[in-house]
């Protein structure tokens, strides 16, 4: 069961792209900007977490700094995975099935609360020095 973890900076603009079958859990760690879909125009700023669900296309513009010294970078961490890490989880822990079924029928990106944004940036900033074969494991440790 692999996660692909990957912590940087990109230039403002990451242009029309798609996850495939795979899901995407952004972290904005710095900056601001709008992410877009076909239906969806949405702002974001450091601090919020998102949700893309496989298969919906999707790019990033992102805010220039007043101050020309600043990078026009924006800083996130983001955790992808293909759809089938979810049957393996339901392998391990029955109890989750009937909520990845629920989150198998989003079509759009999700924004998470402020209180639970806190939560899932705790746990990857965790993640964030661990190795690959050890990020799973914590990631199953802290969602039971």
């Amino acid at each position: 069961m692999s996660l692909y973890y990957d912590f940087e900076s990109f230039p403002l603009d990451m242009p029309l792209h798609t996850g495939y079958n795979a899901w995407e859990v952004c972290h904005i760690v710095s900056g601001t900007g709008w992410l877009t879909t076909d239906e969806t125009q949405m702002r974001l700023s450091s601090g919020e977490v998102i949700l893309i669900p496989p298969h919906l296309p999707h790019e990033f513009r992102f805010d220039q700094t007043p101050n020309p010294d600043e990078k026009n970078e924006i800083g996130h961490i983001c955790i992808s995975f293909q759809d089938q890490v979810l049957d393996k989880y339901t392998t391990i822990l029955p109890k989750l099935k009937e909520k990845f079924d629920l989150l198998r029928q989003l079509n759009s990106i999700t924004r998470f609360t402020p209180e639970s944004s806190r939560l899932i940036t705790r746990l990857m900033w965790k993640m964030k020095d661990l190795k690959d074969e050890e990020r799973v494991s914590a990631l199953l440790r802290d969602i039971q």
